[in-house]
């Protein structure tokens, strides 16, 4: 090519270039403006938004929600909980405290609460109180838990339930006002918890002022067919704490069931009426249709009063005689009247009757040496609970020589747990 053609290629080259570099340079141009566009777009709405929210704050910290509007927000928020138990139970927390900071002003709102009778369980109660104890089938025998107090917290101090929540608000906030009203809940109580926990709380406040009303109640929840065993052993719990010896007395028309013995009732009468209930139970005890479970707890409730009640001892010698030809359990029944092994504390006035029943029954073992080693341990533990002051410590019972080389048997003083199992009570 020469270089005219050189020369001419050159410039068409240049031209093209010229022209592809404006072409790009208009697009990038324009694409600049369209992203400027955006931008200011964005600080407009931006500007706007933080506009809106400046508007929605309060003007000033006078300028805030009622605390009537508050407290009533969070009783309807008690009626709307979360349905995931974690969640729900957060959530009533924070109505609980909120309504405890709203104080005073919180309490109509908390009455609106009540009056319309909801209740949420917050906790499951799958502890709290048993209905069951040792020997107890289906609530008929001994039940060991029957003194312990049981509140509404299914074994832990958190409230089961909103309306014990907000019984616990109100003992919170405390006042003539929040006490009127606990009052006023105390006869629409639900159940034997809810019942408890709240007679627990007005029996701190005043020990005599709401005993009938409590009282009372309790004796309609109990008159509920479907109670449930637990339910209606926790009520009578707590008719025995307040001393109702009235209704002890007319439970005793119930202690023989078509089941057998019942096991609430009779804990119930022996704590309230004490020896008054003696009759009753030595009626039952001898009543042929009962088991020999049965009577055996009907043995370890009058078990105070052998010796200082014509009754009482008259148990005590038909269940020895009924076992006399049972070394195991014969010599449990004798260490059992001594007060040797486990839920067996002697009083002092017991002791000394005891003893004399002991000597009675001595009598027919005077050959026997296995058994004068078991009756000498008796004499030796209810000498000594009739004047603990006279001895420097309790006397000590070897329970292999007695038991005949039982295994598990060591020595064991005075009121120590560990002692075999024996007949049932005992």
């Amino acid at each position: 090519m020469n270089t005219k053609g050189i020369l001419i290629n050159c410039i068409i080259c240049a031209c093209v270039i010229a022209a592809s570099a404006h072409y790009v340079l208009k697009v990038e141009r324009a694409a600049v403006e369209q992203i400027n566009a955006r931008q200011n777009a964005w600080e407009a709405e931006k500007e706007a938004l933080l506009a809106a929210k400046s508007s929605s704050q309060p003007s000033s910290p006078d300028v805030q929600l009622s605390l009537d509007t508050d407290s009533t927000l969070l009783i309807h928020r008690l009626s709307n909980l979360n349905s995931d138990p974690k969640k729900k139970l957060r959530e009533a927390f924070f109505c609980f405290q909120g309504l405890v900071e709203e104080g005073e002003k919180a309490i109509p709102a908390i009455r609106d609460y009540f009056t319309t009778g909801e209740n949420v369980v917050l906790i499951e109660n799958t502890g709290g109180f048993r209905g069951r104890g040792p020997g107890n089938r289906n609530g008929r025998g001994r039940n060991n838990n029957f003194n312990n107090n049981n509140t509404g917290t299914a074994n832990t101090d958190l409230p089961s339930t909103t309306r014990i929540g907000l019984i616990d608000v109100l003992n919170d906030i405390g006042g003539k006002d929040a006490i009127n009203l606990l009052g006023q809940i105390l006869p629409t109580t639900l159940n034997a918890q809810e019942l408890s926990y709240l007679s627990t709380i007005l029996q701190s406040i005043d020990s005599n002022i709401f005993v009938n009303t409590t009282i009372t109640t309790a004796r309609n929840l109990l008159a509920n067919t479907s109670i449930t065993e637990g339910d209606k052993r926790q009520l009578l719990q707590l008719l025995a704490s307040l001393g109702d010896t009235e209704y002890a007395a007319a439970m005793l028309g119930s202690l023989v069931t078509n089941n057998g013995i019942d096991g609430s009732v009779l804990d119930f009468a022996i704590q309230t009426l004490g020896e008054a209930a003696i009759p009753a139970i030595y009626d039952a005890f001898m009543n042929q249709n009962l088991s020999p479970m049965d009577q055996a707890r009907l043995m370890a409730s009058a078990m105070d009063y052998v010796g200082r009640n014509s009754q009482a001892t008259e148990m005590f010698n038909t269940a020895y005689n009924e076992v006399v030809d049972n070394p195991m359990l014969s010599r449990m029944m004798i260490l059992g009247l001594g007060g040797i092994g486990p839920n067996n504390n002697v009083s002092v006035e017991s002791a000394a009757s005891r003893l004399n029943v002991l000597e009675s029954i001595e009598q027919n073992y005077a050959a026997d040496e296995q058994m004068s080693q078991v009756f000498a341990a008796a004499r030796a533990q209810l000498e000594y609970a009739s004047n603990p002051s006279a001895y420097d410590e309790p006397p000590q019972i070897n329970m292999r020589d007695i038991m005949g080389g039982m295994r598990g048997a060591g020595r064991f003083g005075m009121g120590q747990s560990g002692m075999p199992p024996g007949p049932p009570g005992f």
